[in-house]
C-alpha cells in the first residue's frame, strides 16, 4: 500500500483562500421606500439596510448580445464593463469577457444570467448562460450550478489517466496549454507532471484529484494531482494527504529534499 502522510505546509501554499462569489440570483424585488413620492429606492436607506444601492438607469443592463463577448476595454460592451482577469485568484479571463452590475437575469440581455454576489450589498455579475461547453467560445467551459450554466475561464477536462504523467511538452498531457508542468506549487517535478488549473475533479480528467481551496466550482483556483491509487506513484514522487487529514484521498506528489535524505 502507498505510503500517506500529512503535508498540511505544502498544502496551504497550494490553496487560495478567499471566495468571491457563487451561482445564483436573488428574484426578490429591492424593498420600495414610501418617503419618496415616487414611491423610488432611496440609495442612503438601502445602505443602512445592507442592501446595495440599485445601478443609475442609465447603466441598468447590457444590450443582448454583449454578454460573454471578447473586449480589449469597456467600451467594447456597451454599458458593460470589459473583464481581464479575477486578480485575487489570478484567473484570466482569456480575450476579455464583457460583463456588468445585475440583479436579475433580464439585466444580462439575450442569454445571460446573473450570478449573484457571496459578500453582503454587492450585486451580482452577469456571465453568458450555457448548457454545455459547446455553448462558450475557446477559453471557456460551461459550469453548471443548482441547474443554472454559465461560460467562465477554463480549459477543457484532461485527457482520463493522463495526470501525473511524465511529460516534457504539452502535447505529452492531451495538448492543453501550460498542461505539462515544471512545478507544483514551490516544488519542483522531476520528469514533468501533467497538470492544470482546476475547479472540480472532473477538470484532471480520471484517476485525477483536484485540490482547491476555494470552495465555489466556477472559480478554477486548485491545481489536478494524481490519485495514489493501488499503483502507487512513478520514481520520484510519493503518495500524501495534502490537507492533513487521513480521509482526504492521498496524491503523488515529488518527493521533498527531506525525505529524499538530502
Amino acid at each position: 500500500m502507498p505510503r500517506r502522510t500529512h503535508y498540511t505546509s505544502f498544502a496551504r501554499s497550494a490553496l487560495a483562500c478567499l471566495a468571491l462569489f457563487s451561482l445564483g440570483c436573488s428574484d426578490d424585488e429591492p424593498s420600495k421606500n414610501p418617503s419618496h413620492p415616487d414611491g423610488g429606492h432611496d440609495a442612503a436607506s438601502e445602505q443602512d439596510s445592507g442592501k446595495a444601492p440599485e445601478p443609475p438607469a442609465e447603466t441598468r443592463g447590457l444590450a443582448d448580445g454583449i454578454v460573454g463577448k471578447p473586449c480589449s476595454a469597456n467600451s467594447d460592451c456597451g454599458s458593460g464593463t470589459c473583464q481581464k482577469m479575477l486578480s485575487v485568484v489570478n484567473t484570466v479571463y482569456p480575450g476579455g469577457y464583457c460583463s456588468g452590475a445585475c440583479r436579475t437575469n433580464d439585466e444580462c440581455g439575450a442569454r445571460g444570467v446573473c450570478a449573484s454576489a457571496a459578500l453582503p450589498g454587492r450585486t451580482g455579475s452577469c456571465y453568458l448562460g450555457c448548457e454545455d461547453d459547446a455553448a462558450c467560445r475557446d477559453g471557456y467551459i460551461c459550469r453548471v450550478v443548482s441547474g443554472v450554466g454559465r461560460c467562465v475561464p477554463g480549459a477543457k477536462p484532461l485527457p482520463d489517466h493522463v495526470v501525473g504523467n511524465a511529460c516534457t511538452s504539452d502535447a505529452d498531457c492531451g495538448g492543453t496549454k501550460l498542461s505539462c508542468a515544471s512545478a507544483l506549487g514551490p516544488l519542483p517535478t522531476p520528469g514533468g507532471y501533467c497538470s492544470q488549473s482546476c475547479a472540480i475533479d472532473t477538470d484532471c480528467g480520471e484517476g485525477g484529484h483536484c485540490i482547491n481551496g476555494i470552495n465555489i466550482s466556477t472559480i478554477n483556483s486548485g491545481i489536478c494531482y494524481r490519485l495514489c491509487g493501488d499503483a502507487g506513484c512513478r520514481s520520484g514522487y510519493e503518495c500524501r494527504s495534502l490537507s492533513g487529514l487521513d480521509t482526504d484521498p492521498g496524491v503523488c506528489i515529488p518527493i521533498t529534499g527531506n525525505d529524499a535524505g538530502l
